[in-house]
């Protein structure tokens, strides 16, 4: 009878061994199959950062547009809402890749620069272009130090992206230059 119990046992513990040799493999497989689709911490912060700028930009440029009457200032707010928005897509199919979540809205902080801005009549223009320099400033920043991510995704994108925030910069200044 012992030699059976012992039995017995011996086939549970072998059993037992195996399903769990099969359960490593099986969390193995899917922990390297995770780990190629999510991003590490400064990697999420840049993304989450780069659409919270880019929001920013797009609402403030919507605003000038209602707002000013100046040609150069409404090229400029076109031209920000244009290729913003295309960064914004790109950016949230990192998103999707990466299965980092969607940030719909502005923060509250970003709401109320742009309420501000809007509530500048007088100096509406020379406070919007301010706004771009400021913004591409923290962008470039932003994006140059991105483009050393060690998630590939993330780091072309940033790569391919600083030349034209670079580009929007200049164009900032060279506004708020003429508006003075």
């Amino acid at each position: 009878m012992s030699r059976f119990i012992c039995s017995v046992f011996g086939l549970l513990l072998i059993a037992f061994v195996a399903l769990q040799g099969c359960e490593q493999k099986r969390r193995a497989k899917n922990f390297n199959s995770n780990s190629q689709t999510q991003v590490d911490d400064d990697s999420y912060r840049f993304v989450q950062s780069a659409v919270l700028g880019s929001q920013t930009e797009i609402e403030a440029s919507i605003a000038t547009k209602n707002s000013s009457k100046n040609p150069k200032v409404l090229a400029f707010a076109d031209m920000i809402i244009k290729d913003h928005k295309a960064l914004l897509d790109k950016l949230r199919e990192v998103q999707d890749d990466k299965m980092v979540s969607h940030m719909d809205t502005m923060s509250t902080e970003r709401q109320q620069q742009v309420l501000a801005l809007s509530k500048q009549p007088a100096g509406f223009d020379k406070a919007y272009a301010q706004m771009m320099v400021e913004e591409h400033e923290k962008a470039v920043q932003l994006f140059s130090e991105a483009s050393h991510s060690r998630i590939k995704s993330v780091s072309d994108l940033a790569e391919k992206t600083v030349p034209k925030l670079k580009a929007h910069l200049d164009s900032a200044k060279a506004l708020q230059a003429s508006l003075k």
